[in-house]
């Protein structure tokens, strides 16, 4: 006697459903490992910016003291995808602006590449 009674049918996944599956996974996993450093040294920049905000004389200093101070906690951060020319000091009246603005290219797949752009500010007027 067979333990199936009639009229009932298995259910699984095919090995042609296995692979393809597989294969996606694999795509979404390589995707987040290639992305996932971009995204923690932008979360670094962003601290940076926000402990600069934090500081209550930041905009009245010159823009290379501004410079210096970010380019020490990127330093200490590790950060390496930010440079001093991605950053930009302006002064509109008594608003001061710094504004973080670069993109990251990372190889994917062959001659495929993700561009991620990031562009990021802060405002404060002197005290």
């Amino acid at each position: 006697m067979s333990d199936r009674s009639p009229g009932r049918r298995q259910a699984g996944v095919t090995l042609t459903g296995f692979l393809l599956l597989a294969a996606v996974a694999a795509l979404v996993g390589k995707l987040l490992l290639s992305l996932l450093p971009v995204y923690l040294d932008h979360f670094k920049v962003v601290a940076a910016l926000e402990s600069l905000q934090a500081q209550p004389d930041w905009p009245s200093r010159s823009r290379e003291e501004v410079l210096a101070t970010l380019q020490k906690r990127w330093e200490v951060d590790s950060v390496t995808y930010v440079t001093a020319p991605d950053v930009t000091i302006s002064s509109e009246g008594r608003l001061t602006r710094v504004r973080i603005a670069y993109d990251v290219a990372r190889p994917f797949i062959r001659n495929i590449e993700l561009l991620v752009h990031f562009d990021d500010a802060i405002e404060a007027e002197p005290r």
